[in-house]
């Protein structure tokens, strides 16, 4: 949901977004610009970006730590939010919560892997082009 901030009034109210696909945009797509991005969005002293979700895995779309250690799991959705949505990044918490450190540096480097396949994959199409 986007809401639109008024300051002198102290209101708020909200503000149609555009679909991805207006943008030629899919959910995965989002997921991958905010995994690249989400260093300048967030400083890593607020939240450090540990992993990004592989392709027909049961994992959450990002999953980062904080400087306390405690995961956060964000679960993208390229159209409005639904109940089953909520059951979704529940489960992903009971499964990931449990995870210790070690776990969650396993979940890291298979993001790593994933990334580096994606970027050279982008890298060899955009050099055809």
């Amino acid at each position: 949901m986007l809401l639109r901030i008024e300051p002198a009034t102290k209101s708020a109210t909200r503000v149609q977004g555009e679909p991805l696909k207006t943008f030629g945009l899919v959910e995965r797509d989002l997921q991958d610009i905010l995994f690249r991005s989400l260093d300048r969005l967030l400083p890593d002293e607020e939240l450090l970006l540990i992993a990004q979700s592989r392709s027909w895995q049961e994992e959450p779309d990002l999953m980062a730590l904080d400087a306390h250690g405690r995961l956060y799991i964000f679960e993208l959705k390229a159209w409005e939010s639904r109940s089953e949505n909520i059951l979704q990044a529940l489960r992903y918490g009971q499964i990931f919560g449990a995870h210790d450190y070690s776990a969650l540096s396993n979940c890291s480097e298979n993001s790593m892997r994933r990334g580096a396949l994606f970027r050279k994959r982008t890298t060899r199409r955009s050099a055809v082009i």
